[in-house]
Formats: structure tokens, C-alpha cells, sequence
């Protein structure tokens, strides 16, 4: 870009730097503490060297500052720059002491200039925010998804609890509880494939899953053909209200599989019972965690289901108590067997309890009337234990 030549001094003739003022040198006129870059002032006359400059978008300054003058004298000047910048900043800068005279020399990129890297860098800044945004995004995404996977398997309120090391137990004074089954679901899987049972549950648990979430009841597990919902926990709930939230759901499972049939054109028919009554909430271990509902209320609600007719919902007296209070006109019938209103429970004793028709607003009746059915052998569905 630049011949390297001798600056001038006083005189027109160069002088090596050898005998220049200020200057380092050895005898191989080998030389350093200088500049590394020299100029011939007859090209700078002609413009030359700053042509040449400012086609690499470089600007070149020559000023002289007379021995005991503060003022520069700018005698010429490279490629323009911007009103008001600053002259030598962020340049290559030498002066030398020539006739008594400071020669400032000064080589500094233009104020528009572009290196030939910089597309590429900023290109590269570009790609690698857009990677970075999309990583981030996928994350927040994962973590939503996965946090949404969570709650639908535990209340937030135990994730919360269990993700921060603690134990989750809780009392609640009333809850109401629902059972259901499917009526001979023991003839029926015996005569079935299992992936056709699996298929078959699939298909009738859903449909469950979605009446109970637009009521508002809380699907605790599925053991078996057993299906368990509870209102009043895991958000407490005063004792009405979540009876005859969990009443209208029973009803609505009813009324779901009264022309329900499974892609296998199968058809089903289920009974509940529901009771109330104060439970304990946990999540007991830390393998497969889940919440579960411990207490004699438990047991009780196993009884009214596993009692109960097909397509007909049984209820406990203290459940038709809380259904009296909530407000809603629901219509029940009490249950008697030869020995009088209510029958001989299992582990219970003698029980007053009763059916739920329906609610008396309604134009129908949503449940059928009492019939006998073959009933399975009398039992505790497994693992729902008293304690």
C-alpha cells in the first residue's frame, strides 16, 4: 500500500535514521522505536499516497508542530471524515523531532470503514443468536410440557411440595368420594384379548376423564375397572358443594354409557357409590408417586359401589345429608331390604343407604329404576386400604 522511504528533514535531500534526532538505531542501519511505516512527502504533495489511502477507506494525517508552538498545523489530510470526529483516534501514531520541527504522522481507519470480516461476524452473531433463541425456546417449551405432564398426574400444589424436598400429607374434614366399575367386567375380560380390555378401558376412561374435568372433580386412579374421583380435595371445598359436584358426575358417567359402545362395538353398563366423610391426602414413597386418599371413607365408598345395581348410583347417609344442604333439589330413594331401610355391609354392619334418581329439576331422571344384577363377589378393591 505505502513505499517505505526516509522522512525528510530541513533540507530537500532524506536523512537515514541514523542521524536522525531521537531515533534508535545500530550500525546493520537496522532501526525501532520509530514507525513501522515511512512516507515520501512528494507523493503526499501529489495526493498519491492519499489516494491510495482512501481507497482503502484509511485516513492519513500529516501535521507539523513548530519548537515551541502548541499549534498544529494540519498540512494534509487523507479521506474525510465526519464533521466533528475526532483526528488520530484509535490510529497509529509517530512523531519525529525533524528541524526543530515535530513531524506527527497518523494513520487511523475512516470513520465508515468496513473490514471484510465484519459481514461474516456479523453473520455469525446472527446465526448463533437464532440458534441460541431456539435452544432456549425448546427448553421453555420441554419444561411446559413436562410441568403440564406433572400436573396432570399430581396436584400442582404436591409437585411444588415434592420438588422442594418435603413430605406432602393432608387432612381434610369432608370430602365426598365416587366409585365406579364396570358391571360382570370379570366375565367379560375373560372372554376378551387383552389389548381388546386394554382398549376397551381406554375408551371408557377417557370419556370419564373428560366429564370430569368440565365438573370439576378430581380423578385420583384407575384400579382395574375401577374408576376413583373426589371432590373437596385436593382443593378444599366446603362439603355441599363438593357432593353435589361429585353427584352430578356420577349422574353423567351414568347417562355417558347409557348408548356408549367400544370400537369393538362392546357394550357397558356401571355402577357407583359415592360417601363422604374425612380422608388423609399423601403421596406415600418416592418411586412412581401419586396421590392417594387413606381412610375410612375410602373403604365406606368401595362398599356403596361394590353393593350397589347396575346403572344406579348408591349413597351413603351422611352424603345424602350433604346433597339436603347444597341447595340442589336431588331426588333419592331409600334403600330396603328385608330387614328393613338400608342392608348388612360387609365390615359395616347394618347401613341406611340410598339411591340417587336424579335431581327434581331435571325433565328426566337420569338413573334406572333398582333392578337385580349378577353382582361379582362382594370385596375391597385392591389396594384402596383403611387405615
Amino acid at each position: 500500500l505505502i513505499d517505505p522511504i526516509w522522512l525528510p528533514s530541513g533540507a530537500s535531500q532524506g536523512v537515514p535514521p541514523s542521524e536522525m534526532e531521537g531515533v534508535c538505531s545500530n550500525r546493520s542501519d537496522h532501526f525501532f522505536g520509530f514507525t513501522g511505516v515511512e512516507f515520501n512527502l512528494g507523493q503526499v504533495i501529489t495526493r498519491d499516497l492519499l489516494t491510495e489511502a482512501h481507497k482503502h477507506n484509511l485516513r492519513l494525517t500529516f501535521a507539523k508542530k513548530t519548537e515551541g508552538s502548541e499549534e498544529e498545523v494540519l498540512i494534509s489530510e487523507g479521506a474525510e471524515g465526519s464533521e466533528g470526529s475526532k483526528a488520530c483516534e484509535d490510529a497509529a501514531l509517530s512523531e519525529v523531532w525533524l528541524a526543530r520541527s515535530v513531524w506527527k504522522v497518523c494513520l487511523q481507519p475512516h470513520e465508515s470503514f468496513s473490514p471484510s470480516w465484519l459481514a461474516r461476524v456479523l453473520l455469525l452473531q446472527t446465526l448463533g443468536s437464532t440458534l441460541l433463541s431456539m435452544v432456549i425456546v425448546y427448553l421453555v417449551v420441554n419444561k411446559l410440557e413436562y410441568q403440564r405432564l406433572l400436573t396432570k398426574m399430581l396436584p400442582r400444589k404436591v409437585v411444588q411440595r415434592l420438588v422442594s424436598g418435603q413430605q406432602f400429607v393432608e387432612r381434610f374434614e369432608t370430602v365426598t368420594i365416587l366409585f365406579s366399575d364396570i358391571v360382570q367386567y370379570t366375565q367379560m375380560a375373560s372372554t376378551m384379548q387383552p389389548v381388546q380390555v386394554m382398549r376397551m378401558l381406554n375408551e371408557v376412561y377417557t370419556l370419564f376423564d373428560q366429564l370430569a374435568e368440565e365438573h370439576g372433580v378430581y380423578k385420583v386412579e384407575t384400579i382395574g375397572d375401577a374408576y376413583m374421583v373426589v371432590g373437596g380435595a385436593p382443593d378444599a371445598e366446603a362439603g355441599p358443594e363438593a357432593a353435589a359436584r361429585v353427584a352430578r358426575f356420577g349422574m353423567a358417567i351414568l347417562e355417558a354409557v347409557k348408548d356408549f359402545s367400544t370400537s369393538d362395538g362392546l357394550k357397558v353398563r356401571i355402577r357407583v357409590g359415592i360417601s363422604s366423610g374425612p380422608v388423609v391426602a399423601g403421596v406415600v414413597g418416592t418411586s412412581m408417586p401419586r396421590y392417594c386418599l387413606f381412610g375410612d371413607t375410602v373403604n365406606t365408598c368401595s362398599r356403596m359401589e361394590s353393593t350397589g345395581k347396575a346403572g344406579m348410583i348408591q349413597i351413603s347417609h351422611f352424603t345424602k345429608k350433604l346433597l339436603d344442604e347444597s341447595g340442589v333439589l336431588f331426588s333419592v330413594s331409600e334403600r330396603v331390604s328385608a330387614n328393613g331401610p338400608g342392608i348388612e355391609i360387609k365390615g359395616k354392619g347394618f347401613m341406611q343407604t340410598y339411591f340417587l334418581m336424579g335431581i327434581e329439576d331435571d325433565e328426566e331422571e337420569t338413573t334406572e329404576d333398582p333392578e337385580e344384577d349378577e353382582a361379582e363377589p362382594e370385596g375391597q378393591h385392591p389396594k384402596l386400604l383403611t387405615i
